[in-house]
C-alpha cells in the first residue's frame, strides 16, 4: 500500500513542456500543479491572451482538454512510417511493371494484368484479413495482458494461412476465368504463368502483414518500414539484373517480386529475434491458439469487406475504361497512378488511429480514445483539404507529367476535376475506418461499405459511364456519391458508439475472460490524507487557461473497470484438435483438386469452347504457349 500511495502523490495536474523537469506550484484553489519545465510554468502564470489567440486557447481547452499537441505528436509518429510502409509495399508491383516496359507489348500487358489480379485477388485479401490483427493486437497490448499478444499472433497466422488455400486454388486456375471474361488468350496464358510463379510470394506477404501489425501495434512502426525499403531495393536491383543484364523474359519479374517479399519477411523475423522485442508479449507456443478461431474470423472477414471493396471498385473502373476507348483507358490509368500515393496517406492515418484507439480501449481509457478521434479528424481534414486544392489547381500539370497527347491530357484534366473533392471524404472515411477497426466494429463498417459501393456507386457509375456521354466522369461522380455517404454514416456511427461497451469488449478480448457485470468506474484505493484534490477541466477558469495542451488528472485508476468471471475452462483439446485437423484436411483436398484441375486443364475444363487457334503476331511465334494453344498456320 505504501508504494501505491507514494505513486498517487504524483497523480496530479501536469502542464506539458519539452524538457521534462518538474516544478511545484499551488493553484488558488489549493490544488498542487506539476510543471514539466520552466517554460510551462511561465506559460501557466502568464495572463490569458486576447483576440483570436485567446479564442483559440479557450476553444482548445474546451474541445481538447487532454491536450491537443501531445496526441498530435503521437499520431504523427505512427502515421508517417505506416504510410511509407504501405507505399513501399505498393511500389513492389509498380517496379515490376516498369522493369518489363522494354519487353513486347503482350508481355507488358500480361505483367500489368497479373499485378492487378494479384493485388485484387491476393494482397488486398490479406490486407483486409489483417484487420483482425489490428483489433486484437492493439487492444491487448494496451491492456495489462500483454503476454496474450503472442497468443493472438499465433492464432492470426493460423487463420491467414487457412485463407491462403482458396487464394491458391483461384490462382492455379486463373486462365479459364480470364478467358471467360473475354481476355486475349495469349495475354491470359502469360498472365496465368506469371501468377503461378508468384504464388509463394503471397505466403510471404501474409506473414509480413501479420508481423508488421504485431510490431506496429507495439508502437514499433519503423522496423516494418525499413524492411519494406530493403525489399524494394532488392526487387529493383534483382529485376534489372535478371531482365536487362541476363536477358530473361517476364517470368523473371514474378520470381524477383516473390523473392522480395521473402526478403521483407526474413528481415522482420531477424529484427524480432535479434532485438528480442517479443519478450514483453511472447509466452511460448500455446495450444490455446487453436481455440476461438471463429472470434478472429468474425473480425477478419468483415474487415476484408471494409478494406477491399474500394480497391475492387477502382479496378472495375479500369475495366470500364478499357471497354470504352483507348483515351478513356489512358486517362483512367493516369488518374489511378496519381491517386495511389495519396490513398496510402489515408491508409497510414487509418493504421495510426486504429493503434491509438485500440490501445486506449484495451487500457479502459474511454476519454483518451475519444480524444484520439477528435485530434485525428483535425489532422486528416487539413491534409485532405490540401490534397483537394492541389488536384483542383494543378490538374493540368499533373496530366502533363504522364502524357503529351492532347486528347488524353484533356480527358485526364476532366477526370481530375471530378475527382478533386474525393480525397476530402476519402480521408474522413479512412480515419473513421481506423476507429472502427480499433474498437472491433468491422462488421458494421463492412455493411456500410456494401451499401455505399455495391448498391450506390457501382450500380450508378456503370450505366453512367457506358450509356451516357459522361463516360468515366460518370463513374467518378458515382464513386464520389458513395464515399460521401460512407464517410457521413461512419462518423454518425462513431458519434453514437457506446464507448463503455466497446471498452468492456476490448478488455474481454485482451484478457480472454467473459464479462460478468456492467462496466463501472472504480476509485483508487488511496487514503484520504494522501489524496490531492484534482484540478478538472470543468473547474479551470479562463484566467488559468493559456494552453490547450494541459493534461488533467482524475482520482480514477482507469475510466472503466470490469468485474470479470474467472477464465472459463477451455474445452478438452482433443475435440478441438480433431476439428482443426479436419478443417486443414478439407483445405488440403481443395488444394489437391485445384492442382489436378491445373495439370489436366485441357481435358477437365472445357477450354475447347474457346478459339484456341490464335492468329500469329509479330514476334508472337517465339512465345511459349501451353500445349492446348497453338498458332494458326
Amino acid at each position: 500500500m505504501a508504494d501505491r500511495n507514494s505513486e498517487s502523490r504524483t497523480d496530479l495536474v501536469f502542464v506539458e513542456g519539452k524538457l521534462g523537469a518538474a516544478y511545484g506550484a499551488t493553484d488558488g484553489g489549493g490544488a498542487e500543479i506539476k510543471f514539466r519545465d520552466q517554460s510551462s510554468r511561465a506559460l501557466y502564470e502568464a495572463e490569458p491572451r486576447s483576440g483570436l489567440l485567446g479564442v483559440a486557447d479557450r476553444f482548445g481547452a474546451k474541445f481538447f482538454p487532454l491536450g491537443y499537441w501531445s496526441e498530435f505528436r503521437e499520431i504523427a509518429k505512427l502515421h508517417l512510417p505506416a504510410f511509407l510502409t504501405c507505399f513501399f509495399q505498393f511500389l513492389l508491383q509498380t517496379i515490376s511493371v516498369i522493369m518489363c516496359g522494354h519487353l513486347s507489348k503482350e508481355q507488358l500487358d500480361a505483367v500489368a494484368l497479373a499485378c492487378t489480379l494479384i493485388n485484387v485477388a491476393a494482397l488486398s485479401i490479406g490486407l483486409g484479413l489483417s484487420t483482425g490483427c489490428d483489433t486484437y493486437f492493439a487492444q491487448t497490448f494496451g491492456s495489462r495482458h500483454k503476454k496474450r499478444v503472442g497468443l493472438y499472433l499465433q492464432r492470426s497466422l493460423l487463420v491467414m494461412y487457412m485463407f491462403l488455400v482458396p487464394v491458391y486454388c483461384l490462382h492455379l486456375n486463373i486462365k479459364p476465368v480470364l478467358l471467360l471474361l473475354g481476355q486475349d488468350p495469349i495475354i491470359s496464358d502469360m498472365t496465368a504463368r506469371y501468377i503461378l510463379i508468384f504464388m509463394p510470394g503471397v505466403f510471404f506477404d501474409y506473414t509480413f502483414l501479420v508481423l508488421a501489425r504485431y510490431l506496429q501495434t507495439q508502437n514499433r512502426v519503423n522496423p516494418p518500414l525499413v524492411c519494406a525499403v530493403i525489399g524494394n531495393v532488392f526487387n529493383a536491383v534483382s529485376q534489372y539484373i535478371a531482365i536487362y543484364v541476363m536477358g530473361f523474359e517476364f517470368e523473371a519479374s514474378a520470381v524477383c517480386q516473390a523473392a522480395s517479399l521473402f526478403v521483407m519477411c526474413l528481415c522482420i523475423l531477424v529484427y524480432i529475434r535479434v532485438f528480442r522485442v517479443f519478450e514483453e508479449t511472447w509466452d511460448g507456443w500455446k495450444t490455446e491458439a487453436l481455440y476461438d478461431i471463429g472470434g478472429f474470423i468474425r473480425l477478419a472477414v468483415p474487415g476484408l469487406l471494409l478494406v477491399s471493396l474500394e480497391n475492387i471498385s477502382f479496378e472495375v473502373g479500369t475495366f470500364l475504361a478499357g471497354s470504352l476507348n483507348a483515351v478513356q483507358l489512358a486517362a483512367q490509368a493516369i488518374l489511378f497512378q496519381s491517386i495511389s500515393l495519396l490513398y496510402m496517406v489515408c491508409i497510414g492515418m487509418s493504421i495510426a488511429v486504429n493503434i491509438r484507439v485500440g490501445q486506449h480501449l484495451g487500457a479502459g481509457s474511454i476519454e483518451k480514445a475519444k480524444h484520439t478521434c477528435k485530434v485525428a479528424v483535425t489532422m486528416i481534414l487539413v491534409t485532405s483539404t490540401l490534397i483537394c486544392v492541389f488536384f483542383a489547381t494543378c490538374r493540368e500539370q499533373v496530366a502533363s507529367i504522364f502524357t503529351s497527347d492532347p486528347e488524353v491530357k484533356a480527358a485526364t484534366v476532366e477526370l481530375l476535376a471530378v475527382y478533386a473533392p474525393y480525397p476530402y471524404f476519402d480521408g474522413l472515411s479512412a480515419t473513421a475506418a481506423g476507429v472502427l477497426k480499433g474498437s472491433g466494429q468491422q462488421l458494421i463498417g463492412a455493411a456500410v461499405n456494401i451499401v455505399a459501393y455495391d448498391f450506390i456507386s457501382l450500380p450508378i457509375g456503370i450505366p453512367l459511364s457506358l450509356l451516357t456521354p459522361l463516360q468515366m466522369k460518370g463513374f467518378w461522380i458515382a464513386m464520389l456519391l458513395g464515399i460521401v455517404l460512407q464517410s457521413i454514416v461512419f462518423w454518425l456511427i462513431i458519434w453514437r458508439t457506446n464507448w463503455e461497451k466497446q471498452a468492456a469488449a476490448a478488455l474481454s478480448r485482451a484478457s480472454g475472460q467473459q464479462i460478468k457485470k456492467t462496466p463501472k468506474r472504480r476509485r483508487k484505493n488511496v487514503s484520504r490524507e494522501d489524496q490531492t484534490e484534482p484540478l478538472l477541466a470543468s473547474e479551470i477558469k479562463p484566467s488559468h487557461v493559456r494552453s490547450a495542451s494541459r493534461v488533467y488528472s482524475t482520482p480514477y485508476e482507469s475510466e472503466v473497470e470490469l468485474d470479470l468471471t474467472q477464465p472459463p475452462s477451455l474445452p478438452p483439446l482433443r475435440p478441438v484438435l480433431i476439428r482443426r485437423l479436419a478443417t486443414w484436411l478439407c483445405l488440403a483436398v481443395c488444394l489437391a483438386a485445384a492442382i489436378v484441375l491445373r495439370l489436366f486443364q485441357g481435358v477437365l475444363v472445357p477450354l475447347r469452347w474457346f478459339d484456341l487457334c490464335l492468329p500469329a503476331r509479330n514476334g508472337s511465334e517465339s512465345l511459349k504457349l501451353e500445349s492446348n494453344i497453338t498458332f494458326c498456320s
